[in-house]
């Protein structure tokens, strides 16, 4: 079968952003979660919201004045932009999941990279408003021919899409796709739920994590500098 499903290339791209996420994750944690002493009063009157600080784990120590350094910034932004990118390849594939109807499957021509949505009767744009459909009769009635003249399809999808309604294999193949979808979407959503709720929570705490760094330093030299003032 030349063609690919969404079901099993999400499954490929989840699991290799797993565990190419898993070193950066645990770095990540372990540095929200060292242990700091109780200075929720330095975070009060430099006017940070403890409730952010809390919920999204920032960790600032303020021992001595916080500063960033060139290094830090290089990592923060490695690091975001990863989590950016998990974030858009989660949405993405959120998306073309969302548009799976019940007893449809979603696949991708590899011939063409087209992506498409196929039931045992019907295929259709990959959309949630599709602009074509394709049935047997349609495929007779020359209809696929015409949506490739008018370049809204390839004339490879529409051969295949029409050689899938009567190929027994094709048809299988597809029975098989549908019914691996039907029995994983519901776990790939909640996957894809997880990943980018948890994309979301990490970029909002680094970000969160460079702003309050950047005030409570600018807080601390003021108030170093009002002391001095106060002593001279």
């Amino acid at each position: 079968m030349l063609t690919q499903s969404l079901i099993n290339i999400f499954s490929k791209e989840m699991i290799g952003t797993v565990i190419a996420a898993l070193p950066i994750i645990k770095a990540i944690l372990n540095y929200l979660n060292k242990p700091l002493d109780d200075i929720d009063d330095i975070y009060k009157k430099a006017k940070l919201s403890t409730w952010r600080i809390r919920f999204f784990m920032i960790k600032i120590s303020t021992k001595e004045i916080p500063r960033l350094t060139r290094a830090n910034v290089i990592l923060f932004s490695i690091v975001l932009l990863f989590l950016f990118g998990s974030l858009a390849t989660s949405s993405y594939y959120g998306v073309k999941l969302l548009q799976v109807r019940p007893g449809w499957t979603s696949l991708i021509l590899k011939e063409t990279d087209e992506w498409f949505l196929i039931s045992e009767t019907e295929a259709s744009e990959h959309a949630f408003h599709p602009s074509w459909h394709l049935t047997e009769k349609s495929c007779i009635s020359g209809e696929a021919t015409q949506l490739a003249n008018d370049k809204i399809i390839t004339p490879q999808l529409g051969r295949f899409i029409c050689e899938s309604f009567t190929n027994t294999d094709d048809k299988e193949k597809i029975q098989k796709s549908i019914k691996d979808t039907t029995h994983n979407k519901p776990i790939i959503t909640f996957l894809i739920s997880i990943i980018t709720v948890g994309c979301i929570w990490f970029i909002t705490s680094l970000i969160l994590t460079l702003i309050y760094t950047l005030r409570l330093k600018k807080f601390i030299i003021r108030e170093h500098e009002k002391a001095y003032d106060y002593l001279t």
